[in-house]
């Protein structure tokens, strides 16, 4: 059963702290770009709070839309790189969250290393675009 619209806000907020914890380091880039993506959802800082309080009540319930699937990847993969260094265990938890959301380790592991690519830099709008239509059915 796909999750409600507030339940699906909720998880993504979810799945963006356990990311944030999964290096062990907080880098503040990571809370304020965690806020900015609960603000852009609709969700207040309140709300980001209760989640993080209750984390677990917030399982990955993958939206039926790939539009959406795919939004939830590009929030991860840019929080992973928010702090100028991707870790093993951030790299780890993304393609367990790529999976999840219905795509293939290769296309989420080939999705880091354009991350990786452009550290410290603005990642080119087509450089992840030729890298989708590469695995468009």
């Amino acid at each position: 059963m796909y999750p409600s619209k507030q339940e699906l806000k909720k998880s993504i907020i979810a799945m963006l702290l356990r990311l944030q914890a999964s290096d062990q380091t907080k880098d503040i880039r990571e809370f304020a770009y965690i806020h900015k993506v609960a603000t852009h959802l609709g969700l207040s800082a309140n709300d980001v709070t209760s989640v993080e309080e209750a984390i677990d009540q917030y399982p990955l319930k993958p939206p039926a839309n790939e539009k959406d699937r795919m939004t939830i990847l590009y929030y991860l993969l840019f929080l992973m790189d928010i702090d100028g260094s991707v870790s093993r265990e951030e790299e780890d938890l993304v393609k367990e969250f790529g999976l999840r959301l219905g795509f293939r380790i290769s296309q989420t592991a080939e999705m880091i290393d354009v991350i990786r690519k452009y550290t410290h830099r603005q990642v080119p709008h087509d450089a992840m675009i030729e890298l989708i239509r590469k695995y468009l059915n």
